[in-house]
């Protein structure tokens, strides 16, 4: 583009912003310029004649030309930095939304994890509980006690002691006035969160000698302490419970 056609771009846009009409005046400095002359200059640079650019300050017009220019060039600075924001938020936005959905999945995964967890442990505390009898001689020091101390004494209960990785489980059935009573389980199950054990009380025979002698039958039983649960209930073979602690001693 030439000059002339740039200095009318110019001044054209100084009409514009500014909103001056003829016969108004523009200042610069020490250069002022009739509006009236600029129409002129415009009309005169249309038909092709230049001969008025002389009667101008060149050197106001060339600032207002880079005046202008410079102002262009921060308008399109601007518009360039704002696409930019607007490019780095969406990317910032799906950076966001990508965290949100791995943070979702592996929230989920974990989850999942927890439940296949909770249903292995669960899986693993239902059905049979494996158990063993256990004669006298081989209790720990506090059972063996506990056990001797009920021998006379009219307890039907059912008490639990931990010893190390087993619980041992003693089950006296109340006293008797004669030997023959025993106490038999039948079975330990898990169901439902609850360790169920089911027990056959045995009386001697009609035709049975027995001992004359008072007796509290008692069966003692060890089980693996993790497959026991928080909750035992001690039933007979009619489904009749025996009450967890006795009230004496």
């Amino acid at each position: 583009m030439s000059l002339g056609k740039k200095i009318i771009g110019t001044l054209v846009l100084m009409l514009i912003v500014t909103g001056c009409g003829t016969g108004g005046k523009m200042e610069s400095n020490e250069t002022e310029v009739d509006n009236s002359m600029l129409v002129k200059l415009l009309s005169e640079e249309l038909k092709g004649d230049t001969k008025l650019k002389g009667d101008l300050n060149i050197d106001f017009l060339l600032k207002v030309q880079s005046h202008v220019e410079e102002e262009s060039n921060r308008e399109t600075n601007e518009s360039e930095d704002k696409k930019k924001e607007e490019e780095t938020d969406t990317s910032n936005n799906e950076v966001e939304v990508r965290e949100a959905e791995i943070k979702e999945q592996k929230e989920d995964n974990e989850g999942k994890e927890e439940k296949e967890e909770e249903e292995g442990e669960d899986e693993e505390m239902r059905g049979k509980v494996d158990f063993r009898y256990v004669a006298g001689n081989e209790l720990p020091d506090n059972v063996y006690e506990y056990y001797s101390s009920i021998q006379n004494k009219d307890i039907r209960d059912w008490r639990i002691f931990n010893n190390g990785q087993e619980d041992f489980i003693v089950i006296s059935g109340g006293l008797k006035n004669t030997g023959g009573h025993s106490i038999e389980v039948l079975e330990v199950n898990n169901e439902e969160g609850i360790t169920f054990i089911k027990v056959k009380e045995k009386s001697p025979g009609a035709g049975d000698i027995v001992t004359q002698a008072f007796m509290n039958p008692t069966v003692i039983i060890a089980v693996d302490k993790d497959r026991v649960t928080n909750v035992i209930e001690v039933v007979d073979e009619f489904g009749n419970p025996f009450q967890q602690h006795g009230e004496s001693m």
